[in-house]
């Protein structure tokens, strides 16, 4: 990084000495919609990064992700199977990841796109994309705690026009897009464009089986069709259609073995682990490391996610008596379903073993069979009456085991509809109404492969009896491969969850109605020529309801519902003490909706709060040497409060029980700054650079109650800090009895990065005539992420640097490209996860998401 850093700087001095003297141009002037009126960029006292379509061809940005590279505080995760997205703006993001809603709400031309299964949208046929940084619950309402993406679709020319696009690549890479669009009668005029990806992945299955297949490509399609209606001069209609069919493939992924931690064998919460538990450390500490080789291991049973989302809106435009009517709906109903590989290898897990039912009943004592779930300890001859024989008539495997989240219908309808005052004139004003309505059925399922016993013996799943085994208790001449373990509650019934293939049974079913209205406003006010102010303002009545929940854990449940009211101000003040010179200072408050615990057998847990945060913000903007350079910069201070984290919920300290729940129990605070500055230093060289520093940190008394078995299982009564981790373990009295749980007080939050950076550096040559070669790097940065609350594993500071070398006309453009040019190997994320096996063992693992490697290709676009 360093070395690129020093390069990157002697470049800009390389370009700035021959700026003098050249014909220099302006910068392109960009309009936003970010106050939902067009505003000039440099002109909106709020932070944006902007990207217009020739900034998303030259940068290739294509989604969330790239976004995220390219804005400074922002940064981007995803879950381990890709289908779920969490941009993160300032810091401010999902502490935990397992929200319905994300942090950062997203909206196609200003409608809002619910669920993070569908906001990771491609980017199809964009005029421009705004990212605003900041709470933006006041004029856009649900969920923009921390900020909104807006994606700003192409408008349908006045003329007949198309375009089209052809990407081949390595790892057999195929992008192929295409618009049409123009008038139709001289009232309607209509636009349509398509997109496919077929990308193979850039690692390779080790195998055995399926080796060399790829690992982290996948396949998308996508149509989107606008047709825009204009029967009079005064009133527009557009009516829209998207249609998207996304599959992701395994991701690929690194287990990194746990390194630090052991566990107590004197803990009375150790007493029914199994022997092997002991012998190996049970934490992971340290930085997640990068896979050599580019093979990674997978089952190909697996996939991330195969979804389909079907989208339709409507938008009317009617300017009556100097007020323009606005009403902006959409309805969607989307479909994802996952399979990952739960256990993360080829093979499966081992330790589990199988024999015929008939042949384990008939071994067993009437009085003691273990044939059902029971608390016992290990089926020996003492305790059951079985024989060395039937020990030894167990045959070991390895299983894979399979977990999906599906997503069942859904479906959600927002509409908007907003009354704007005329724009000229000291005094301006918005108001409107917003409703919204989702619901959603989600079913989590499982399923563990033993497909391999249903061949050896010839029987159904049903006529198995599948057993654990635990490899480290030997008992010489009674059980050679180690002592079998009947499988306790709240193990699920064999002949469901022990499946003939890959196929999964529905562990939970979670249908959930949310129901969202809302009223808002704007006024603006010209004090003086160059002082101007601003007050927004929103209030929110939500309800959501919860009916036959059902999971086999706590069986059926009934009805519940949670209620909230909420208000989301902002004030505003902007000086201009000249037309290229911007000061503005704001204060906001941002609300993300609280919730139902769908899975909690506890009343007291079923509801948890909204959570909210204020921000206080100081910018400046500025636009120097003749419109050829811009710089921006914001300074921002922000009090989160009842921040939504899973905890321990109450009744789940049986050993190896890891029920949670989502509580309001944090306090967060951060600050930061950011700096963004594009210069056109003459008519060929372009550079574009920005840095955010953000510092998100959990208050004083924060406890990471969901690590409570983490302290549990390493402690003996009094201790008070865990061994080789970075945890301080602590007593507290909940209700009437103590917990020990972690304190965070003052560590950072997980899977935000204190520093993002960007640069870019463009050159453009005129050659042969009417044509540009046209050359751009660019190199994204950002700091160490960690992974857990204690702070104690992390993904390493990564950078990435794209090139693109390319030949540009008025009609077409011949584009050779490297991503990942330095083939950086550093993870994109490290995830900690806990949880049990079948017997109820306490178990951590460490995962690092690896990011694509180096490739290339060539891009070609026409258009007329």
């Amino acid at each position: 990084m360093v070395k690129r850093v020093a390069f990157s700087a002697m470049m800009l001095g390389a370009l700035s000495s021959v700026a003098s003297g050249q014909g220099a141009v302006e910068l392109e002037e960009v309009v936003v919609t970010s106050r939902r009126v067009e505003e000039k960029l440099q002109d909106v006292p709020v932070a944006i990064t902007a990207f217009t379509a020739a900034d998303l061809e030259k940068q290739a940005i294509r989604n969330v992700r790239d976004l995220a590279s390219y804005t400074p505080n922002m940064t981007f995760t995803a879950s381990e199977t890709g289908r779920t997205v969490v941009p993160v703006i300032r810091g401010i993001g999902l502490i935990d990841g397992r929200g319905f809603d994300n942090a950062v709400g997203v909206f196609v031309d200003g409608i809002f796109v619910s669920g993070r299964a569908t906001q990771n949208v491609g980017m199809l046929d964009l005029e421009r994309v705004e990212v605003i940084k900041g709470p933006q619950s006041a004029l856009y309402g649900r969920n923009t705690f921390s900020g909104a993406i807006n994606y700003v679709t192409r408008p349908i020319g006045d003329e007949l026009g198309a375009g089209a696009e052809i990407t081949l690549g390595s790892d057999k890479l195929q992008r192929f897009s295409g618009n049409v669009s123009g008038p139709v009668t001289d009232w309607m005029s209509a636009r349509l464009a398509v997109s496919y990806e077929d990308d193979n992945g850039t690692y390779r299955n080790a195998g055995p089986a399926g080796r060399g297949q790829g690992i982290g490509g996948g396949e998308s399609k996508a149509v989107l069709l606008s047709l825009q209606f204009q029967p009079t001069d005064n009133l527009k209609i557009n009516v829209g259609g998207q249609y998207n069919d996304d599959f992701g493939d395994n991701r690929a992924l690194s287990v990194q073995p746990n390194n630090c931690g052991q566990l107590d064998p004197m803990a009375a919460a150790n007493a029914q682990l199994v022997s092997g538990d002991f012998a190996t450390p049970l934490y992971f500490c340290g930085e997640g490391r990068p896979l050599k080789g580019g093979f990674a291991e997978a089952s190909p049973e697996a996939f991330g996610f195969d979804s389909e989302s079907k989208r339709g809106t409507l938008s009317i435009e009617w300017t009556l008596a100097g007020v323009t009517i606005t009403s902006d709906s959409a309805y969607t109903t989307a479909t994802s379903y996952s399979q990952s590989d739960l256990d993360r290898t080829q093979l499966g897990d081992s330790g589990y073993g199988y024999l015929p039912l008939s042949t384990y009943v008939a071994a067993m004592s009437p009085t003691f069979i273990c044939s059902g779930f029971v608390p016992a300890g290990p089926c020996s001859a003492a305790a059951g009456g079985a024989t060395a024989t039937l020990f030894n008539q167990i045959r070991p495997a390895r299983f894979n085991t399979y977990f999906g989240a599906n997503t069942l219908d859904q479906d959600y309808w927002s509409t908007e509809l907003r009354f704007e005052g005329p724009s000229e004139g000291r005094l301006r004003w918005l108001g409107g109404a917003f409703y919204f309505r989702s619901k959603n059925d989600d079913q989590t399922l499982v399923g563990i492969d033993a497909s391999e016993a249903v061949r050896t013996l010839g029987l159904p799943t049903s006529q198995i009896k599948f057993v654990l085994l635990d490899p480290g208790a030997i008992i010489p001449g009674l059980a050679p491969m180690g002592v079998a373990l009947v499988l306790p509650p709240p193990a699920f019934p064999p002949n469901q969850i022990f499946r003939d293939g890959a196929s999964q049974f529905s562990a939970t079913y979670t249908p959930l109605v949310d129901v969202q209205r809302s009223l808002f406003g704007s006024l603006q006010f010209d004090f003086t020529d160059r002082l101007s102010g601003s007050a927004e303002v929103r209030y929110t009545k939500e309800k959501q309801d919860l009916n036959n929940v059902y999971d086999f854990y706590f069986g059926g449940r009934g009805r519940f519902t949670a209620e909230s009211t909420f208000t989301d101000p902002r004030l505003t003040m902007r000086f201009k003490p000249n037309e290229d010179l911007t000061f503005y200072a704001s204060a906001a408050r941002g609300t993300r909706s609280g919730g139902l615990n769908a899975l909690i057998n506890d009343p007291a847990f079923i509801t948890f709060d909204p959570e909210i945060n204020d921000t206080f913000e100081l910018g400046a903007k500025a636009t120097l040497a003749d419109g050829r350079m811009q710089l921006n910069a914001s300074v921002f201070e922000i009090d989160w409060k009842d921040a939504q984290f899973r905890q321990t919920a109450p009744g789940s300290t049986t050993v190896g029980t890891l029920v949670t729940a989502t509580l309001n129990v944090g306090k967060i605070k951060s600050t930061g700054a950011e700096l963004a500055l594009a210069a056109k230093l003459n008519d060929r060289f372009k550079v574009d650079f920005n840095v955010g520093y953000s510092d998100p940190k959990f208050a004083n008394n924060t406890f990471a109650a969901s690590l409570e078995p983490l302290c549990r299982a390493q402690l003996a009564a009094g201790a008070t800090s865990t061994p080789q981790i970075n945890a301080k373990c602590t007593a507290r009295t909940i209700g009437t009895s103590t917990r020990t749980q972690p304190d965070i007080s003052g560590k950072q939050l997980p899977r935000t990065s204190k520093v993002t950076a960007a640069l870019g550096l463009e050159y453009s040559q005129p050659v042969f005539g009417d044509s540009n070669l046209v050359a751009r790097l660019d190199t994204s940065y950002r700091s160490k992420q960690y992974a857990d609350f204690i702070n104690s594993n992390w993904a390493p500071a990564r950078s990435i640097s794209n090139l693109r070398v390319g030949l540009e006309r008025e009609n077409y453009d011949i584009v050779l490209w490297v991503e990942n040019l330095a083939d950086e190997d550093a993870p994109e994320q490290v995830s900690v996860n806990a949880s049990t096996n079948l017997a109820g063992s306490l178990l951590y693992s460490a995962i690092s998401i690896l990011p694509t490697q180096r490739r290339y290709g060539l891009t070609g676009r026409y258009r007329f």
